[in-house]
């Protein structure tokens, strides 16, 4: 099992615009590298929810397995001011911390209308030089939109400022074309690269009302109309929990970072009143877990999943997670947490998901949150979420190779590969290349909120083998907190129900420690 500390790689990359290798005088690439962060502030939020840090007591535990979101680096502005973003499928819009934000602990300086200079000082919390920040007043080429920005994400953190264009560069790529916002007031210490559909960005009102709904181009779609690349498309390799860098490869695939078959599924469309789909969602057909002891299919219920690369966890309904607990021999501890004792290091288990004919694996290990201090408790990272879609974070997309064709409505994936072998890069052009439609791709999720037990997800005919126990996921519904081999007393968890995932993991850590 893995361990991952917490540190920030300050490792420089740059994007590269590389030709198709297979046919070099057709197609564009951009390779765009980016940095694994492991957030160590206690005060950030982004969106995916509050980062985990070691507590100061006299325990001294940690936890590993730890948020970490996926940075690139931006230069805005003349002269140009640098900051650092979050890449993000899961939204669609740019924005940035501004330099005056009162989260920030720094003093700053304002320029007041008079362009005189005073001191402001923060009572913030956030320590916004460690991303950067960016002061329009200090850009002279700076544009102001006149309209204002807002989004609230799933956990209540947010950022609100307005809207501009100035000189933009992406790891030394000239974007200057993209519009994007300065966020004056946010309680996240980090900035996010939304790449998913301009559908979903918040100028048309998905995320709350606005006074002129409208889409514009965002960032894949920039590229596109640049000539940068080809197709609004683009490729994610995360690379294993230990490497430093992963990338993302927009209008292009590079086989040498997976294995086996590419398989093409539809992105859907689950929301009601929009004619296309908005956001990145597929439906996962099955779940199951493999080892050399043999295979067991949890569920062949099918639910609607985001990939999102700006979430660290796995989000499942309640009786979602809950079977998967039974499976694996976890036991619900409190507050939506499952708990088991760690599993050996010769526990060779599996998770495998099913998309329609097609699995991409996942030790066991990698989706359990483990503690420094010896307890041999681990906690199932996913959790307990009720409202649709379902979420498969970077526990999840860690172990896969992901393209998103958001031109064409479909989602490719394989299983990833970590091998040093050399780059074998070629651009997409109308469809994405060597990829074949799973076997499965017509079985779309229908609806059902019906979540069942029993099936085969190791066979290409789920039709013939019959679901055996039922369970209903309902909003208001919660598993009985139980007992088991690892847990102290139910008692000891009674005072962990306030925090958010990982709060609860660190009181219940601090009740039996």
């Amino acid at each position: 099992m893995k361990l991952v500390t917490y540190a920030y790689l300050l490792s420089t990359v740059s994007a590269v615009v590389v030709p198709s290798k297979r046919d070099l005088s057709r197609g564009k690439v951009l390779k765009l590298p980016f940095r694994k962060t492991h957030n160590d502030s206690s005060s950030v939020v982004t969106s995916d929810g509050r980062v985990l840090v070691k507590r100061e007591s006299s325990n001294e535990f940690a936890i590993t397995n730890q948020k970490t979101f996926y940075s690139v680096d931006l230069s805005i502005g003349t002269p140009s001011q640098d900051v650092t973003v979050l890449l993000d499928t899961g939204s669609s819009d740019l924005w940035v911390t501004g330099y005056n934000n009162p989260y920030c602990i720094s003093t700053s300086k304002i320029t007041s209308p008079l362009n005189e200079s005073e001191s402001k000082s923060s009572s913030g919390t956030i320590d916004c030089a460690k991303y950067g920040t960016f002061n329009k007043g200090e850009s002279s080429t700076f544009h102001d939109n006149e309209t204002s920005f807002s989004i609230t994400y799933g956990d209540q953190s947010f950022a609100r400022g307005s809207w501009g264009q100035d000189v933009l560069s992406l790891d030394g790529v000239d974007i200057s074309g993209l519009s994007f916002a300065v966020a004056d007031n946010t309680d996240s210490n980090v900035g996010v690269l939304g790449i998913g559909f301009e559908a979903l960005e918040t100028t048309t009102g998905t995320s709350g009302s606005v006074a002129d709904s409208h889409t514009y181009p965002n960032l894949p779609v920039v590229l596109k109309s640049s000539g940068t690349i080809d197709t609004v498309a683009y490729s994610l390799y995360l690379d294993d929990a230990s490497a430093m860098e992963g990338s993302v490869l927009f209008g292009g695939i590079d086989s040498s970072k997976y294995t086996g078959t590419l398989y093409t599924v539809p992105i859907i469309n689950i929301y009601e009143g929009f004619s296309k789909p908005i956001a990145l969602d597929i439906t996962l057909q099955g779940l199951g877990v493999s080892s050399s002891n043999g295979k067991e299919t949890i569920t062949t219920s099918s639910i609607p999943v985001l990939l999102d690369s700006g979430t660290t966890l796995t989000y499942f309904p309640t009786s979602y997670v809950s079977l998967v607990a039974d499976t694996i021999g976890a036991s619900y501890v409190s507050s939506g947490l499952y708990g088991m004792t760690c599993p050996s290091d010769d526990d060779d288990r599996q998770l495998v998901f099913d998309f329609g004919g097609f699995h991409i694996e996942a030790p066991l290990s990698s989706f359990l949150i483990t503690s420094s201090s010896g307890s041999n408790v681990c906690f199932l990272g996913m959790v307990a979420q009720d409202s649709l879609p379902a979420i498969l974070g970077d526990l999840f997309l860690t172990h896969a190779y992901v393209v998103y064709d958001l031109d064409n409505y479909e989602i490719s994936m394989a299983q990833a590969s970590y091998t040093d072998a050399e780059e074998d890069i070629e651009a997409i052009l109308s469809s994405v290349p060597d990829a074949v439609n799973a076997p499965g791709y017509s079985n779309t999720w229908d609806g059902n909120q019906v979540y069942t037990s029993g099936g085969n997800i190791f066979t290409l005919d789920n039709d013939n083998v019959s679901p055996t126990t039922t369970t209903t996921s309902a909003p208001t519904s919660s598993p009985t907190v139980t007992t088991s081999s690892f847990i102290a007393s139910t008692s000891a968890t009674a005072q962990c129900n306030d925090g958010d995932f990982f709060d609860n993991i660190l009181c219940f850590l601090d009740s039996i420690l």
